[in-house]
C-alpha cells in the first residue's frame, strides 16, 4: 500500500492522528495515474521519465489530431517506467471544451471494475 494522498495532492492523516495508507489497489492505481498525469517530464530528478508534458499541446488547433497526440502522450505517461498501471486497460477520451481548453478523460479497468478515475484539461493558448 502507499501513503494515502488528498485529490488536491496533500498526503492523508488517519482516524488515529497517523499518516494514512490508502485502502485498497483501486486508490494505489487512481494515485498513480494522477502523479503522473499532473507532473511533468523531469519534474522528479530521481525518476527523469515521470510525468507527462501535455505543455506540448499549447498552439496547436483544436482538431482531432491535437487530441489524439494529447491521448497518445497521457498513455505514454501512464504505462512507462515499471507503472503499476501498464497492464490494465486504459481509454482515454479528448473532448474539445472550447476553441481554446480539451479535456482529456481517462478510464481504467481493474478487475470488473472500470471507471473514470481523472479528468484533466490543457489550454492550448489560442484567442
Amino acid at each position: 500500500m502507499d501513503l494515502y494522498m488528498t485529490d488536491t495532492g496533500d498526503i492523508a492523516i488517519g482516524s488515529g492522528g497517523d499518516i494514512a495508507f490508502t485502502d485498497s489497489n483501486w486508490r494505489d492505481f487512481v494515485q498513480q495515474a494522477y502523479l503522473r498525469l499532473m507532473t511533468s517530464i523531469s519534474d522528479f530528478t530521481l525518476y527523469p521519465t515521470l510525468g507527462t508534458d501535455l505543455d506540448a499541446l499549447i498552439g496547436m488547433p483544436q482538431i482531432k489530431s491535437t487530441g489524439d497526440y494529447g491521448i497518445s502522450l497521457i498513455k505514454a505517461a501512464l504505462t512507462r517506467g515499471g507503472s503499476i498501471l501498464a497492464n490494465l486497460p486504459i481509454d482515454v477520451k479528448a473532448v474539445p471544451i472550447s476553441l481554446q481548453v480539451i479535456r482529456f478523460d481517462i478510464y481504467i479497468t481493474a478487475g470488473s471494475r472500470t471507471e473514470m478515475i481523472l479528468s484533466i484539461e490543457q489550454n492550448l493558448g489560442l484567442d
